[in-house]
């Protein structure tokens, strides 16, 4: 090594760890280990494994032992760059990006996205890569749901801001009750199970859904309003929401209402029989006096005597 040449920090390390392992011989009155053992010397030495020593040895004077060859620092394993890792304002782009599609009208596949986002320099990655990304970042790839879209409209959107900012006004939710339905059916049991045909393992349950039960009830923090419950057997198979009304609402929402402490709030969805047009248009469905009396009643006047057609 030539001289006034700087020594990085390990091997100021090794320069210690020589001398303090020939302080030690120094002390002890002799080598430490046989003078013949010399890959095991060096390694004491050194601080590092006799394998070690055998590999640099071999690199720089080769299998013969007669090769002078100058040692060199292996490379240092770089990890990949990951076209998946990226941070939460790239995610928002690429989000964004996908929300133009379907603003286009247009579906976005993993072929059309590879390429326009190649294009617009957010993502340079292959299909592969795109589907893990776009997993990562909240998509699945699932059939189509257009409810997510009228959920975006500008007035359902705006409800529902509305619908929040009062929320948020809310102080105490002791007295906020909260309204729901759900059915109940008489056989809840499985339609399959472990049998081998034999009556042995055939169960005695009947098999089916059997008779259902609409309920409508309302809670609040308290627990459920008192006197509040409303169940009947359902007639029909169907949606079980078919089963319920506005009119039936509208009793039971009332009589509900006296159980309630003052002042109270209450939340209810938007389900069909929540509300109802008081002065419904009559359609060509309804009868004729069911449509004089609409218009009657909105003050029009109505000739009901009959006419005679001329041929």
């Amino acid at each position: 090594m030539p001289k006034g040449k700087v020594l990085k920090g390990q091997t100021r390390e090794f320069v210690l760890r020589l001398r303090g392992y020939f302080e030690k011989e120094s002390r002890n009155g002799g080598p430490l280990l046989p003078v013949t053992q010399v890959r095991d010397r060096v390694a004491a030495a050194l601080g590092i494994s006799a394998p070690t020593v055998a590999k640099i040895t071999k690199e720089a004077f080769g299998s013969s032992g007669l090769e002078q060859n100058k040692p060199s620092t292996p490379k240092k394993k770089r990890q990949p760059f990951k076209v998946t890792a990226v941070d939460s304002f790239d995610a928002d782009a690429i989000r964004r990006h996908i929300y133009d599609y379907y603003h286009r009208k247009e579906i976005p596949t993993l072929k059309k996205l590879v390429q326009s986002l190649r294009n617009s320099g957010l993502f340079r990655g292959k299909k592969s890569s795109l589907a893990k990304l776009l997993k990562k970042i909240g998509f699945l790839y699932k059939k189509c749901d257009k409810r997510k879209i009228l959920m975006e409209r500008n007035d359902i959107a705006l409800n529902r801001c509305d619908f929040l900012r009062k929320a948020k006004k809310i102080e105490d939710w002791s007295n906020v009750g909260f309204t729901d339905k759900t059915w109940l059916n008489a056989n809840h049991t499985v339609t399959k199970t472990w049998t081998d045909d034999t009556a042995g393992s055939t169960s005695a349950v009947p098999i089916g859904k059997g008779e259902r039960l609409i309920i409508c009830h309302a809670g609040t923090l308290k627990g459920f309003v008192p006197d509040a419950l409303l169940a009947f057997k359902s007639q029909k198979t169907g949606d079980y929401h078919e089963e319920m009304n506005s009119e039936v609402y509208e009793k039971w929402f009332r009589e509900m209402l006296t159980s309630l402490e003052e002042p109270s709030i209450i939340f209810i969805n938007n389900a069909p029989y929540h509300s109802r047009q008081i002065n419904k248009t009559p359609t060509q469905a309804n009868r004729k006096h069911e449509i004089i009396n609409w218009l009657r009643d909105n003050g029009e006047e109505v000739d009901t005597r009959p006419l005679l057609r001329h041929y």
